[in-house]
């Protein structure tokens, strides 16, 4: 008996501390849409980079072939 009122007393304590440091849902979605936007972002620059450098290298390819 005296385990399991120790081991709940430990349980408690133990669940406090973890709502104590844990992060709020909401901050944690705020965090993980800051963390979309910016892959997102980095994903349409690099994409525009590289499709915009493969339209210069067919456009460059077609004014050579045509001349």
């Amino acid at each position: 008996m005296l385990e399991l009122a120790l081991g709940s007393e430990a349980a408690t304590r133990n669940a406090g501390y973890l709502a104590e440091t844990s992060p709020s849902k909401a901050h944690v979605n705020v965090e993980g849409a800051l963390v979309v936007a910016v892959l997102y972002f980095i994903f349409i620059v690099v994409g525009a980079v590289a499709v915009g450098k493969f339209i210069k290298e067919i456009d460059g390819g077609i004014f050579i072939n045509t001349e």
